[in-house]
């Protein structure tokens, strides 16, 4: 095998395995708080914090809306106080919470969907200072 992007194939899907580990530490997490800084979503967890800065999409029953619908706006504060039970993630593809009222959040992962060069930033907020941005 040689080299791909510049990357080692083993080396690539062994910081795929690292990344979503680290990401999944917020299954079980609640949801603490969701702020709106003008063209980006925080998501406050009981210590992380999460940062959205492509557009998103929330699902409720299974029904998906964007931030033109002024329910999507209801829909994100639905998921305050609900605990993250899956995480999905496709690397350079999409990314997802999924919470226990069942509630679907999703941003692209897409080099041509970003609007700054990063989708996502994860601040664990913990004395190791662990954060990682996609």
């Amino acid at each position: 095998m040689g080299l791909r992007d510049g990357v080692w194939p083993e080396m690539q899907e062994e910081s795929l395995n690292k990344t979503e580990n680290f990401v999944r530490e917020l299954i079980g997490l609640e949801l603490a708080g969701v702020t709106f800084i003008r063209d980006y979503y925080q998501f406050a967890f009981d210590g992380p914090s999460l940062s959205l800065f492509n557009d998103i999409t929330i699902e409720v029953k299974n029904e998906a809306m964007g931030a033109d619908n002024i329910a999507f706006y209801a829909g994100l504060v639905n998921c305050i106080g609900n605990k993250v039970v899956d995480i999905a993630i496709k690397e350079e593809e999409y990314f997802e919470l999924v919470f226990e009222n069942k509630n679907r959040i999703h941003t692209s992962l897409r080099l041509a969907d970003s609007v700054s060069g990063e989708a996502l930033m994860l601040n664990m907020n913990d004395k190791d200072r662990r954060w990682i941005v996609l």
